[in-house]
């Protein structure tokens, strides 16, 4: 019987021993890490002789790896865990062997000399298995070889780079928005401030970028309302801003100071009648004011004296551009009072303007005088009532810039828009003030509330300004002290219970 019919028939140590080793080598295998990726199995013949294999040594597990990722089909990744296990694979075909735990192996026992141990691989080698493992392949008959091949431990991998976390982006901080020019500006009190606020400021501001700061204070302002005395003396001490010639308006109803201002409204102290009382015929001038044996009644008359010494000059034939150069002197202001004193007791004196109406719907004066826009207003609440115009002394209102504002361009465009005529009118609509332009009286033409006619109450018409007195403030604040004691001591009843004659030039010298 030859040696080959031997090695079949009886026992053999030889399957024992490569079974053993197998176990070994499965055992070092999942010891060194299952988890990397299996090399092919040519590359596992040339990486991988042991020194001094036993010679007669039968393993077919060195071959199970490659067999394993050749099933599945799918080379494991790169640098990333093989999740194949090669313990299946790493048993004998005639023999199921109890499953292989991953223990640490002796180095004695199993560790080929050109091999790392567990003890001297990197931290980083050691893994967790697959929680699922693959579907075992199908063995394979076993081949004979003299080399005993095993898994190759690829290079320990690096862990990578922890990548820095991305920049949170900082929002660029966008520019400031450039300040608006602020302009705090003169609007007056009561119902003309109501009406300038909603007619003039608050369009302003919407058109623009300018805020608008409406005040009836005096101090700190970019746009000032003037007088005509304080807009002259203000110009002249270089208090004020001179305007461009362009702002000046070329249909001016009066010849009106624009070197530093722009005349915006005029109001006028006038005498009104009720008509009923004078139905046959009504008076028309201030001489007719003056008649009392044409025009019988009584007179309300302010007792500071302002507009009826104006008045009073008037009526006694002074023209109307030499008013205040005749008050000026004694004799103006005695020819004035001389006037006032020929109504004798038919004069019903008044301190509070508001009064000047109430003694005439009273019937206690016939003719009083009063301003355009009480009367018009009066007209409106308790009936008819009409003006004389002859001899209106009006007093006007500029709008200025003094020169210590920040804001010189911004308040230039204010004025410009503030006096252009559609403003004009309609701040007129609203309260009966004559506007100091031309288009905008012509455009004026009933109360925006009531719907009455507005002309016959407007001081700014050509027909009423015809015989017109300007008012004189600077006049006024010079003398108004003295006139008024010689008003209060004219009006001061004697024991008789009637008034004193007014002093003449005879009796004060």
């Amino acid at each position: 019987m030859t040696s080959s019919t031997l090695r079949s028939n009886r026992p053999n140590s030889a399957p024992r021993r490569s079974r053993a080793i197998v176990a070994v080598v499965g055992s070092l295998a999942l010891s060194a890490g299952l988890m990397h990726a299996a090399p092919s199995a040519s590359a596992q013949q040339q990486q991988s002789a042991p020194a001094d294999p036993p010679p007669t040594a039968h393993i077919p597990a060195a071959e199970a790896p490659a067999a394993t990722a050749q099933q599945n089909g799918t080379p494991p990744t790169s640098n990333a865990p093989d999740l194949s296990s090669p313990r299946e694979a790493a048993v004998a075909p005639d023999t199921t062997p109890a499953p292989i735990v991953a223990a640490p192996v002796s180095q004695q026992e199993a560790a080929p000399a050109d091999r790392e141990t567990p003890s001297s691989r990197p931290a980083e080698a050691n893994v967790t298995r697959s929680q699922t493992p693959p579907e075992a392949p199908h063995p394979e008959p076993a081949k004979q070889t003299d080399a005993v091949a095993v898994p190759a431990t690829p290079a320990p991998v690096a862990p990578a780079a922890a990548s820095p976390a991305p920049a949170t982006p900082v929002a660029a901080t966008p520019p400031a928005a450039p300040a608006k020019p602020r302009l705090r500006i003169a609007a007056g009190s009561g119902a003309y401030a109501d009406a300038y606020e909603k007619l003039v400021l608050a369009p302003f501001a919407a058109a623009t970028s300018v805020e608008v700061i409406a005040t009836a204070g005096t101090g700190n302002l970019d746009v000032v309302a003037l007088d005509a005395a304080d807009l002259e003396a203000k110009c002249a001490s270089g208090e004020l801003r001179e305007l461009p010639a362009d702002l000046a308006a070329s249909d001016a109803v009066a010849d009106v100071p624009s070197r530093c201002g722009i005349a915006t409204f005029a109001w006028a102290s006038v005498f009104i009648f009720d008509p009923e009382r004078y139905a046959k015929r009504a008076p028309r001038t201030l001489k007719d004011v003056f008649n009392i044996r044409g025009y019988p009644g009584k007179r309300a008359l302010p007792r500071n004296g302002r507009g009826l010494l104006e008045a009073a000059l008037v009526a006694d034939g002074v023209a109307a551009s030499e008013i205040y150069a005749r008050l000026a002197t004694p004799e103006g202001r005695q020819q004035a009072l001389a006037a006032v004193a020929r109504l004798g007791s038919d004069i019903e004196w008044f301190d509070k303007a508001d009064d000047a109406l109430e003694l005439l719907r009273a019937g206690k004066a016939t003719i009083a005088l009063t301003s355009n826009s009480r009367a018009f207003f009066d007209s409106v609440r308790r009936g008819p009532l009409e003006i004389i115009w002859d001899g209106q002394v009006y007093d006007v209102e500029y709008l200025a810039i003094p020169k210590s504002t920040a804001n010189a361009e911004a308040a230039e465009s204010f004025l410009a828009f503030a006096t252009a005529p559609e403003r004009l009118a309609a701040i007129a609509r609203q309260i009966p003030y004559g506007p100091m332009r031309q288009q905008a009286v012509a455009s004026v033409r009933s109360h925006a509330i009531t719907g009455n006619d507005l002309q016959p109450f407007l001081p700014t018409t050509a027909a009423n300004l015809a015989s017109a007195v300007r008012f004189d403030p600077a006049w006024w604040r010079d003398n108004a002290a003295s006139v008024a004691s010689m008003v209060a001591e004219a009006s001061r009843p004697d024991s008789s219970g009637t008034a004193p004659p007014l002093p003449t030039r005879q009796t004060q010298r």
